[in-house]
């Protein structure tokens, strides 16, 4: 069935999502779906080349718990209104297009996949959120666990940090955010495909943003969704264990430990433990929680305070102290500048920077023009000194050294050190992977969303679970066990030892993030992400090696930012999916 659409929405409709105002609505015949359009009047006009006219208008409100009413629509006639990353599904009887509603949506497909899998999801961060989407949307059946008590992840601020700050025993909390913290990419580029960030949704307007208008935006897209309807909250995950034996039709099934507590209690006799059993778990705990450590010699005789950056919430307590940055990639940078504010001394240390040129800056640097750049440190004394690779002393004693030096994959809940392990993790490369998201043996039924980094994330991570959803459903073929095992040796082959990439950048994917999403989009059916977010990416990366201290408010981009908004008002372009060429969805402002 082919149809011409014209759909009128609301004003601001294009780029407020969050306000509960759906993209698309999947309207077929005989079939009803939530369309939520909070507190106020649209029209849906529906016009089939073959048959007659629907329209549909209705007046929503909010329900008396302050959420927003899902209101049934439907239409006796053919028609549908699309979103960019819909496509279509061949079934009995001609084609049948899914779209889903911003706000109340149903969450699942117009008449379902080829399998409904039963779904653990582990996280309910950016990584978490958009999977359980996605998995919702291809029809399956979706438990998310999260440990905390609310959505986010490592965007949740939290004062609260490490009994031992340095680093060296095993976290027990999740946030590493500092109450400082300004986003290093705008946010125009680091939203979902089709849920825009250019919008404020909490109460930082500036587009180089803080971390609680992320959360706002993660919040915001939760309840557009109706995630949060799928969240265990507060519940931790202790073990995921593959059943013994395959089930009687050949699939692999998992079991999920937990335990849950109430958020008012510490008491670990209250947890409730239980134990489920799925037929797949998508892993999205996040990698921004465990310390990665270096080796300085003589840290164990040093008489300073020693950190890692997990345990960094606010620069007070280095007032008019000299203080040592071990690390200066995003968060050594960033925190070496907060700290400068009330500091004495600042000094960077690394052995490679982000722009070539500041490892010749002999110079101050900052605000205060009291940071300095030195090359990596080697050594603490016990009287405070400290000793930077090429013989370089400090003057006088310093009185703490903060490691911003990244963090490691854990996954305390499954086995990676038996023989019988699904995965190990070994200097920081977590195999053996297909495509940094399942080993080959186990398939998709055991997935890890979120793990490259140097990337921008969400939609990459949008990317990554639609095609999971899809190998789990049986819409998109899983490989052969031949084609996966190539590109895992491939991967292999370039690290060291063998090749020149050290083996902990093995998920670093840099500017092959682009390549990666079109590898991806093309796999799922879906278009491909717009050119304006590399072209975004790329002139962020540029203006921050230029001006380090102005980046995040002074840029000249307009021009792309233009081509960002423009891609959100414009209709899907006409594209031909699954060999069936579609006509374009007008949109107009009431």
């Amino acid at each position: 069935m082919q149809v011409s659409i014209q759909t009128f929405t609301l004003d601001g409709l294009l780029s407020r999502c969050a306000r509960g105002v759906p993209r698309a609505v999947a309207i077929r015949a005989s079939h009803t779906t939530s369309c939520p359009l909070p507190g106020r009047q649209v029209a849906l006009k529906i016009h089939p080349l073959l048959g007659g006219t629907s329209t549909i208008t209705r007046q929503l409100g909010r329900s008396a718990k302050g959420g927003l009413e899902s209101t049934r629509v439907s239409t006796t006639g053919g028609g549908v209104l699309r979103q960019p990353d819909v496509t279509q599904r061949r079934l009995t009887g001609g084609m049948q297009v899914m779209a889903t509603a911003a706000e109340g949506a149903t969450g699942g497909m117009t008449g379902g996949s080829e399998r409904s899998r039963s779904v653990a999801v582990i996280g309910a961060g950016a990584a978490g959120l958009v999977t359980a989407r996605s998995m919702k949307d291809e029809g399956h059946d979706v438990t998310v666990f999260e440990m905390g008590s609310s959505v986010g992840g490592v965007w949740v601020y939290d004062n609260e940090i490490e009994s031992t700050i340095d680093g060296t025993t095993k976290s027990e909390v999740h946030s590493s955010m500092y109450s400082n913290l300004r986003t290093n990419l705008p946010r125009e580029v680091m939203g979902y495909r089709d849920f825009f960030f250019g919008d404020v949704y909490g109460e930082d307007e500036r587009r180089f943003c803080s971390h609680a208008e992320v959360q706002a935006y993660l919040r915001s897209f939760s309840e557009a969704f109706n995630i949060s309807e799928m969240i265990k909250f507060d519940t931790k995950v202790l073990q995921v264990r593959r059943q013994p034996a395959e089930t009687e039709t050949g699939g692999m099934r998992w079991e999920v430990s937990t335990a849950t507590s109430s958020p008012a209690s510490s008491d670990s006799a209250a947890q409730l433990y239980s134990t489920q059993v799925f037929d797949a778990v998508v892993v999205c705990n996040g990698h921004y929680s465990q310390p990665r450590l270096p080796s300085v010699k003589g840290a164990d005789v040093y008489p300073g305070l020693i950190m890692h950056s997990h345990s960094y919430r606010t620069p007070e307590r280095f007032k008019g102290q000299r203080v040592v940055i071990v690390g200066a990639q995003a968060s050594g940078e960033d925190i070496a500048r907060d700290v400068a504010d009330v500091a004495a001394e600042v000094y960077i240390c690394a052995r490679s920077w982000q722009n070539a040129d500041w490892a010749r800056e002999t110079s101050a640097i900052g605000p205060k023009g009291n940071i300095w750049r030195r090359n990596m440190v080697i050594e603490a004394l016990p009287d405070g000194r400290v000793v930077f690779e090429g013989g370089v002393t400090t003057d006088h004693g310093v009185d703490a050294i903060v490691y911003c030096t990244g963090y490691i994959y854990d996954f305390p809940f499954l086995d990676t050190t038996s023989s019988d392990a699904v995965v190990t993790v070994k200097d920081n490369h977590v195999s053996p992977l297909y495509q940094h998201m399942f080993n080959p043996q186990v398939g998709p039924s055991l997935s890890f969303i979120g793990l490259p980094w140097k990337i921008v994330p969400f939609p990459l991570f949008q990317l990554q679970s639609q095609w999971i959803a899809q190998l789990l459903s049986g819409r998109a073929a899983v490989p052969s066990q031949s084609e996966m095992q190539v590109s895992i040796d491939e991967l292999e082959r370039s690290l060291a030892p063998i090749g020149p990439i050290p083996r902990r950048h093995a998920h670093m994917l840099g500017d092959d993030q682009f390549e990666y999403n079109n590898m991806l989009a093309d796999r799922c059916n879906l278009p491909r992400l717009p050119e304006w977010r590399r072209k975004l990416y790329k002139y962020t990366g540029t203006n921050k090696r230029s001006r380090p201290e102005e980046y995040r408010d002074k840029f000249e981009d307009d021009d792309i930012i233009h081509e960002a908004v423009n891609e959100q008002k414009k209709p899907l372009l006409d594209q031909d999916i699954d060999g069936q060429q579609q006509k374009s969805v007008v949109a107009s402002r009431l």
